[in-house]
């Protein structure tokens, strides 16, 4: 989905726009706090903002409702939860395969059973050093997805060169 770009305001709207932030301030703010929960984050001021952006973008819905306080409350939950689609830390991967061996590929290492599926993530991650997020956008499928594949993929992986060792 892609966002509206924010219209240059008309003084009312300004006026509106402002008058409508001040009653819903606290409001907002609770909504970002629930929405983040124990993980209150130091860019909370940053997502408040947003929220505050999303507002402007969303005048006219606004203006047209009889429930702006549900309305603000889910464009707070959504921007919590865009922040955290998008700052979501991509996992280091441990340096947990000697650099010979993944030069070496990866093939011969796994046992006979891994999943075709399992050989081309362990190969894109360890051997190529693909990022998660770019391999899961790759595969069209969910990084946290990826991310329970690469975990299984890799403890597989683990128990083999522990039984060769």
């Amino acid at each position: 989905m892609t966002e509206k770009q924010i219209k240059p305001l008309s003084r009312e709207d300004q006026v509106y726009a402002k008058e409508l932030i001040r009653l819903l301030n606290g409001r907002i703010r609770r909504a970002v706090r629930a929405a983040l929960g124990s993980d209150l984050s130091f860019e909370f001021e940053d997502i408040v903002q947003s929220v505050y952006e999303a507002i402007c973008r969303q005048l006219d819905d606004f203006k047209n409702c009889d429930c702006q306080e549900a309305l603000a409350v889910t464009i707070a939950t959504r921007a919590v939860w865009n922040f955290r689609r998008d700052h979501k830390p991509t996992e280091a991967l441990p340096e947990d395969i000697p650099a010979e061996e993944a030069d070496r590929g990866l093939g011969e290492l796994l046992p006979p059973s891994t999943p075709d599926g399992d050989r081309e993530i362990l190969n894109a991650v360890y051997a190529r050093r693909d990022r998660v997020a770019d391999l899961a956008a790759d595969l069209d499928c969910a990084p946290g997805t990826l991310r329970q594949r690469l975990r299984r993929a890799k403890a597989r992986l683990k128990r083999t060169l522990e039984e060769n060792t």
